[in-house]
């Protein structure tokens, strides 16, 4: 046999070979495109839930709302309720409601407030409601909102800024001690069920807020929405801001029956937490459905709370 027929045949012998190699080549390419593409799916999901049901109304809480809007630090508009009581020296306490939900969440709240005498400010988060915005960033750059919500009230001039306090709920209790940790303005924090950092959230979240398993998909939407919000996910983090708070007095409040928050998590909040500080659990509640399942100690132990904040004040 010939040295160029020798040739044809290892050829012919080589094909198939490099057919095999480029077909395992192609199906990994096709199988991180499709990778890629649902996780770019479930961030989209993320960064755009779907709006709380039944949130509840002015109908239901008749408050005298004043509409009003403010910027967020970078700009982007807010949209809120302020409610005033035309009280010389009132208190001011900001409601953040949470993920998914808007100002209308915390109006249960706002009511018992204003009956006892505290201005209130309402308002939308980025993306929320009727405010600007194109992401929900799990409290990044809502932090930026509630630091523009307290440059709202100092610009008033109708508002005592020693007295100013930050109440939230859910990614609204998150974003109340970042934001308390970085603004010294503020005199107190309650914090029902927040989460001590983002990664801390994911397994337990992902799938019923993205609709994926978490493998594999929980590390690529992740990868994804940190690229797309430019911010670290382990960086979106209440316990490392905890120090922040330099001695102000924080409660902290637990759901017994949270399906989300662990109270492991809670733990490591308040053990980082500096004095003065409090932990108070609500047997029998959801995942910030304590003034739901206990409304009378909720106000109680609320007002309570903010009194001794501002006794001193």
């Amino acid at each position: 046999m010939t040295s160029g027929s020798d040739s044809l045949l290892q050829r012919i012998v080589q094909r198939p070979r490099r057919w095999a190699v480029g077909g395992v080549v192609a199906l990994l390419l096709v199988g991180v495109l499709v990778l890629g593409a649902i996780g770019w799916i479930g961030a989209d999901r993320a960064l755009h839930p779907r709006p709380t049901q039944n949130e509840p109304t002015l109908a239901r809480y008749p408050l005298p709302v004043e509409d009003i809007t403010f910027p967020s630090w970078d700009g982007t508009r807010l949209s809120g309720w302020w409610v005033p009581t035309h009280r010389s020296g009132a208190r001011t306490i900001v409601l953040l409601d949470g993920y998914g939900g808007t100002r209308a969440g915390v109006l249960p709240q706002a009511a018992y407030l204003f009956a006892a005498g505290y201005n209130v400010l309402l308002f939308d988060f980025r993306a929320r409601g009727q405010s600007e915005g194109r992401d929900v960033t799990f409290g990044a750059f809502e932090q930026g909102d509630a630091l523009g919500a307290l440059d709202y009230l100092a610009r008033r001039g109708d508002v005592d800024m020693r007295r100013v306090g930050l109440q939230g709920g859910s990614m609204g209790a998150a974003v109340a001690i970042m934001a308390a940790s970085a603004d010294a303005r503020v005199a107190g924090v309650i914090a029902e069920a927040p989460f001590k950092d983002v990664p801390s959230i994911i397994d337990t979240e992902f799938e019923k807020r993205v609709g994926l398993p978490v493998f594999p998909f929980a590390p690529i939407t992740t990868a994804i929405l940190e690229w797309r919000i430019g911010v670290r996910a382990a960086d979106i983090s209440p316990i490392r801001a905890l120090p922040g708070l330099a001695g102000r007095p924080l409660l902290l409040i637990e759901d017994a029956d949270d399906p989300e928050i662990t109270p492991s998590n809670q733990q490591a909040l308040y053990a980082a937490a500096g004095e003065p500080k409090e932990l108070w659990r609500v047997p029998g509640a959801g995942h910030a459905k304590g003034h739901t399942v206990a409304p009378e100690e909720y106000e109680r132990r609320v007002l309570a709370f903010w009194e001794s904040v501002f006794k001193t004040r």
